[in-house]
């Protein structure tokens, strides 16, 4: 990620004429160690659009199609296998390679599977 954000900072350098920082954030990689911290992880990367999305009297989301993809369509979400209740079959082979290890593949599911009503922490 560092390297990609680099090459991006100096190619729109480049392109604006512009110079120093373009980024403003840092990258920060750890291994997860744990079931739990794999499980949260997973919970972040498909449900975090929940966290930014309004929602109605009930707590259910309020969806617009002007605000992108809500439901995941455009990311891997709907070929993920962990969902306590599975999307509808996808026509497409799934976009993302199977998980090597351990952790990533069962460890996580020590902690049960992911709900599709799930919000990340915070």
């Amino acid at each position: 990620m560092q390297g990609l954000a680099s090459r991006l900072a100096r190619r729109l350098n480049r392109e604006t004429g512009g110079h120093g920082q373009v980024f403003r954030f840092r990258y920060h990689a750890r291994p997860l160690a744990s079931p739990r911290e794999v499980k949260n992880a997973i919970t972040y990367v498909l449900t975090n659009f929940r966290k930014h999305l309004p929602l109605d009297a009930d707590g259910d989301l309020v969806l617009d199609a002007r605000r992108g993809d809500p439901l995941g369509y455009c990311s891997s979400a709907r070929w993920f296998d962990g969902w306590t209740r599975p999307p509808p079959p996808q026509e497409r082979v799934s976009p993302v390679a199977r998980p090597r290890t351990w952790l990533a593949r069962t460890g996580w599911l020590m902690h049960g599977q992911l709900s599709v009503a799930a919000r990340p922490a915070g």
